[in-house]
């Protein structure tokens, strides 16, 4: 079974920085490093855009934090495009990106509501009505991107 997203070298865990504010006082904040895409990810981005294997955004020629936004906002025609692109994964990476969109390790903020749509259908036809029910429920529940 493979690994999650994972994150910039050690530590994984949060890092706490300390600051002053402008009385003086001491704050405390942590940092949690952003996830990197793992070795899994960068072979369904293959999958899913076999024209676009560079994990770069177009948009900040930063590397992606979650595949789906980036497919759906950069690099599908449309939702027809995305919905084909969607077909080209396994069920078995089907399975790992809802538990990472679950655990709310895949953003899905920032998908269009068409292929949300597209996204949701795909899972109740291949995985399970109750999570494509809880993929709608998390995206409904978001704050818009």
């Amino acid at each position: 079974m493979g690994m999650g997203r994972q994150k910039p070298g050690p530590p994984s865990a949060p890092i706490c920085r300390n600051r002053r504010d402008r009385s003086g006082s001491t704050l405390e904040f942590f940092h949690h490093p952003q996830p990197t895409l793992s070795g899994r990810d960068r072979e369904i981005l293959k999958k899913l855009a076999p024209e676009y294997g560079d994990p770069l955004c177009p948009g900040s020629g930063h590397e992606f934090l979650s595949l789906l936004p980036q497919v759906s906002n950069h690099l599908a025609a449309d939702e027809k495009d995305f919905a084909r692109r969607l077909r080209n994964i396994s069920r078995h990476d089907l399975e790992y990106l809802v538990r990472l969109i679950l655990d709310g390790s895949e953003s899905i903020v920032c998908i269009s509501p068409e292929n949300i749509v597209e996204l949701a259908g795909y899972v109740a036809d291949t995985l399970s009505l109750e999570e494509a029910e809880r993929i709608m429920e998390l995206y409904m529940n978001s704050d818009p991107c």
